[in-house]
């Protein structure tokens, strides 16, 4: 951070402004072998973008995209806001938030595998796109939302669940969906998420 010339990275700068509780969780989030496993390690930390990562799942999940809209649609401000919660939530708050967290990070990996967060154009997939942060949000909010129960449901039926994602990737909207950060697009890409695990799960 200190390095001369370096631009700080937004993570970096929220960092320093939220010193404590809230920077604590999200290292010790981002340092979980769950999420390492489920993201392949392939999301860089010495910028804190994993972090960011899970921060915007955070502020998805808890806050809402609502609340994404009354930020006037920007995702600094929405971030900032989310430091502030993690903040102030109490001590066992931050436990559920961490439990939660893990729960979906194995659940993801227990159905996509190395391809979890990630495009995949077929069965099986001819190659490793890059992780999408708009997937990591949606499935992570989408899985973390389900009971135990649910959750080892969809893992025994995750060809069903890779075989709609696949057909759903290619659908036009969806795929602009995952490619943008406008309210509308967050909110149809959580609602295609959840659609999907309703539809496999039967509910």
């Amino acid at each position: 951070i200190n390095t001369p010339g370096l631009k700080l990275e937004s993570q970096e700068i929220r960092h320093a402004l939220y010193q404590g509780a809230a920077t604590d969780l999200l290292q010790m989030l981002a340092e979980t072998e769950a999420f390492k496993k489920a993201t392949n390690n392939s999301i860089p930390a010495d910028r804190m973008l994993d972090q960011e990562f899970i921060l915007r799942y955070i502020g998805f999940k808890y806050l809402g995209v609502e609340k994404f809209k009354q930020s006037g649609l920007s995702i600094d401000v929405f971030l900032n806001q989310t430091m502030e919660y993690l903040r102030d939530c109490t001590k066992v708050r931050r436990v559920q938030i961490k439990d939660t967290f893990i729960n979906a990070m194995e659940c993801a990996y227990s159905i996509f595998g190395p391809y979890a967060f990630r495009r995949i154009t077929g069965i099986p997939p001819a190659k490793k796109n890059p992780i999408n942060v708009a997937l990591f949000e949606s499935w992570s909010v989408g899985l973390s939302e389900l009971s135990v129960n649910e959750q080892r449901s969809l893992i025994n039926r995750k060809e069903d669940v890779i075989n709609i994602f696949v057909d759903t990737l290619k659908e036009h909207t969806y795929s602009s969906d995952i490619n943008t950060a406008k309210y509308n697009s967050i909110k149809r890409r959580i609602e295609t998420v959840n659609s999907i695990i309703a539809e496999v799960l039967g509910k």
